[in-house]
C-alpha cells in the first residue's frame, strides 16, 4: 500500500515553507496557516521544554502533518520529545490512527542530517475525523538540554534535515483544500539567562525572612498563588522542589531553638546547587 492511499480522495497536501526551503515551489505563503515553537527561559545547566504549535484560520480541517525540529547542538541538547496535548484526543476524543515521534540525539543522526525531532501523524485512515480550523493546537513538547553559556540567545526552528525511517522527514500539512499555500513558520528561542542572587527563604522577596515566606510558598505550591520572583529563595531545604518540606524547615528554623539552619545563601549570593529551579529577579538583592 502506498503512502499516498493512507490519506482521504479528498485531501490534497500543504507544505510548510520552513525558510530554508520551500517545497511548494511557486505557492503563496498563506500567513493565516502558521506552525511555531515556543519560547523559553532558563539558566545554562537546566532543562527546558517548548512546544510546537498549529494555527489555520483560514483553509478546510487538518487531517494530518509530518514536521520535524532543529536546534543548535553547541547550545541545546535534546532529551526528549512527546506528542503534544490537541494530538492525545484528536480523532474521536481518543489518538490519531497513525502517530510517530522520533528523537534524533546528538551523535546519533545520519551524516546530512540534523539532530532534533519529529513527528508524523495520520488523524483518520478513513477520513472520519480531522482537525478543524482553529488556533493554539499543541502538536508536539519537546525538551531541551540548556549547555551553552549564560548571555546566549539561540533559536529552535521548524526544519526538513531530522531522519525518520529511510529519509528526511519534510514538515508538511495535509488539508481538505483545493489551493496549497505555504504557510508561515515562526521559530522560537531560548535565553540562557544569568541568574540572579538571592537570599534563601526569602520566598516574598522583601529582604528579610519571617512567617510569611513558608506561608507564601505553601501558597505557590498548593493553592495557584502567585509566581515568586525567585523560585530558589523559596526552596528553603536546597532540594530543586518547592514544596511543604520548605516551609516546615522555613518554620522551624525562625521559631524552634537549635532547629537546622537555612541553607545557603543566607545573604544575598548565588547557587551553588544544580537543580530544575532558578533565580532569574530576586530584586531585593543586587
Amino acid at each position: 500500500m502506498s503512502r499516498r492511499s493512507l490519506l482521504p480522495a479528498w485531501a490534497c497536501v500543504v507544505v510548510i515553507f520552513t525558510g530554508r526551503v520551500a517545497l511548494g515551489i511557486g505557492a503563496p505563503i498563506e500567513p493565516s496557516l502558521v506552525m511555531s515553537v515556543t519560547d523559553a527561559v532558563g539558566l545554562s545547566g537546566s532543562t527546558q521544554s517548548v512546544e510546537v504549535r498549529f494555527s489555520n484560520s483560514f483553509h478546510a480541517p487538518i487531517a494530518g502533518w509530518s514536521l520535524g525540529v532543529c536546534h543548535d547542538s553547541m547550545v541545546l541538547d535534546i532529551t526528549g520529545a512527546v506528542s503534544g496535548s490537541t494530538v492525545a484526543t484528536i480523532n474521536g476524543g481518543g489518538p490519531p490512527d497513525f502517530e510517530q515521534v522520533n528523537v534524533i540525539f546528538e551523535g546519533t543522526e545520519p551524516l546530512g542530517t540534523s539532530p532534533g525531532a519529529n513527528q508524523a501523524v495520520v488523524i483518520s485512515f478513513l477520513g472520519s475525523d480531522s482537525l478543524p480550523i482553529g488556533s493554539g493546537y499543541e502538536l508536539l513538547v519537546l525538551e531541551y538540554f540548556l549547555e551553552g553559556p549564560n548571555g546566549t540567545v539561540t533559536e529552535v526552528e521548524l526544519c526538513d534535515d531530522t531522519q525518520g525511517g529511510t529519509d528526511p522527514v519534510q514538515t508538511v500539512i495535509v488539508c481538505a483544500c483545493t489551493v496549497s499555500p505555504a504557510p508561515l513558520t515562526v521559530p522560537g528561542t531560548i535565553a540562557i539567562e544569568d541568574q540572579s542572587t538571592f537570599q534563601r527563604g526569602d520566598c516574598t522577596d522583601d529582604g528579610a525572612i519571617d512567617i510569611a515566606d513558608p506561608i507564601a510558598a505553601l501558597s505557590f505550591a498548593f493553592l495557584g498563588g502567585d509566581t515568586p520572583t525567585c523560585l530558589d529563595a523559596c526552596d528553603s531545604d536546597d532540594d530543586g522542589v518547592v514544596g511543604l518540606g520548605d516551609a516546615i524547615w522555613t518554620v522551624s528554623w525562625l521559631f524552634i531553638p537549635g532547629a537546622p539552619a537555612i541553607p545557603g545563601p543566607t545573604v544575598c549570593g548565588d547557587d551553588s546547587t544544580v537543580d530544575s529551579i532558578d533565580c532569574r529577579g530576586a530584586v531585593s538583592c543586587p
